[in-house]
């Protein structure tokens, strides 16, 4: 990912998890992402919110399952050692 305002590149490393179903991974990354864009975190840390709520939605069947709140997701991040990087 390309932060224009920063002039950096960031990349991440997808956890490994066991994927049902794909379905809804992208829609998933971005809500993530933009919640918290919107919630005044850095893009470091929109971007592993965004990971983190896609790779709990890939692991159940359906669209809508898993979605964690934002105390779920902060705790997954650091079970699941999340680390965005700069590049």
């Amino acid at each position: 990912t390309y932060d224009a305002n920063e002039k950096k590149f960031f990349s991440l490393v997808p956890p490994k998890v066991r994927v049902k179903d794909t379905a809804g991974a992208g829609d998933a990354f971005n809500s993530g992402f933009l919640a918290g864009i919107i919630k005044g975190y850095d893009m470091r840390k929109s971007i592993e919110l965004g990971q983190i709520i896609s790779s709990y939605v890939i692991q159940h069947r359906g669209t809508k399952n898993k979605l964690l709140n934002e105390t779920q997701a902060k705790r997954a991040i650091k079970r699941l050692k999340i680390n965005c990087k700069t590049c």
